[in-house]
Formats: C-alpha cells, structure tokens, sequence
C-alpha cells in the first residue's frame, strides 16, 4: 500500500516537471516564432551577424543654409564694377566697401569743375582788386581823348578846314563837268547800251567824289 502511495507521488512529480519544462520552453520559443512569423508577413527577412564591440550610428541629410538676415543692395548710379572686396558668406558691418565702381570719368568731371571754380574766384578777385596806377593813367588818357574830340565837334570846323572842302568841291566838279564832255565827244556809232553805261559810270564817279569831300 505504502509502495502504491510512493509510486504515485513519483509521477506526480515527473508530470509536474514535465508541465514545467514544456511551459517555459513555450515562454521562450513564442516571442521568436511570432518574429519569424512577422518577418514571413512583410516578406524580407534580415539576417544580421552578431558581433561584440562599441556601437555607433550616423546619418545623412541634405539641406541649404540661409542666413539669419538678408538685404537686397542696389548702386544709385550705373557703372563697370572695378573691384570687388568681399565674398559669399563673409561678415560685414555698416560703413564696408563692398564693391567699388570704375570712377575716372566721375574725376576728369569733378577736375573740371574745379578749375572752373578756380577760373571764376580769379575773375572775382580781379573784379573786387583796386585798380592800378596804369590803369588809371590809361583811362585818363582815353577821358582826355574824348573831352577833346567832343570840344571840336562842338566849336565846329575852322576857316581853313571850311576852305578845304570848297576846293575840293570845285575840283570834283570839274572832274565831272570833264567826264560829260567826253560822254558827249563819243564816236556817233556808238551803241545806246554803251552810252547809258558811260553814264551812269560818270554819276556814279562824280556822286563817290561829292561824297568823300563832304565827309571830309
């Protein structure tokens, strides 16, 4: 009876450690068997060398750095640029050069202008200078000039002067008295045409004459 007894409590407990076993190979083997299965799911399956050593990990991406602030820059005026004095990506301040333009024109205008400046403050000092002792003589003189030329148109023209001009009216007279005296001597055949120019050559002498004695 005892015997009965002690053999049954034997396989109670070799069913109990069967149990046991049987239930921790199911804890272990499920988490792997439901992997593979995921893996046979999406298709691919991976399979990776186990190793021992220091892990690391990196990345790459592209992308494009902008700068926290920008400006858009204009030149007021047109021009060839001569020289550039920074590059992409240096730092600047307020006050740089960042590019210069080709100014030898702009310096021949304003070379220009300045002796143009120079010519008029020179006009301007002559101006406001006091005149000089040659100066002043030489206006005198031209003072002295006029006074006596303006003191003979005024008198009026001497008994000589007066004399002078009779005698050249009656030798411009007698000049033109002998001019009609060959007109009149003319060859008969003469053509009318010719004639008419003969005479109005003869006034034409005679007026010229009467003209210069009176301006005389």
């Amino acid at each position: 009876m005892n015997q009965s007894k002690n053999s049954r409590k034997k396989w109670l407990w070799l069913g109990g450690g069967l149990l046991a076993v049987l239930l921790l190979a199911a804890v272990i083997l499920w988490p792997r068997a439901a992997g593979l299965q995921a893996q046979d799911e999406n298709g691919d399956a991976e399979t990776a060398v186990a190793f021992t050593g220091d892990l690391s990990a990196s990345a790459t991406a592209a992308g494009q750095v902008v700068a926290q602030q920008s400006a858009a820059l204009a030149l007021n005026r047109a021009g060839r640029v001569a020289a550039v004095h920074v590059a992409a990506g240096d730092a600047v301040q307020a006050g740089d050069v960042l590019l210069q333009l080709e100014t030898a024109a702009l310096e021949r205008a304003v070379l220009s202008a300045q002796q143009g400046v120079a010519i008029q403050e020179a006009s301007l000092a002559t101006l406001l200078a006091p005149p000089s002792a040659a100066d002043v003589a030489a206006a005198e003189a031209g003072l002295a000039s006029a006074e006596a030329g303006l003191a003979r148109l005024m008198a009026g023209p001497t008994a000589a002067e007066i004399a002078s001009a009779e005698a050249g009216v009656r030798a411009a007279q007698a000049d033109l008295n002998a001019a009609y005296a060959r007109l009149n001597s003319a060859t008969p055949d003469a053509s009318a045409a010719d004639q008419q120019t003969d005479v109005w050559t003869v006034r034409k002498v005679g007026l010229g004459l009467l003209m210069s004695i009176k301006g005389d």
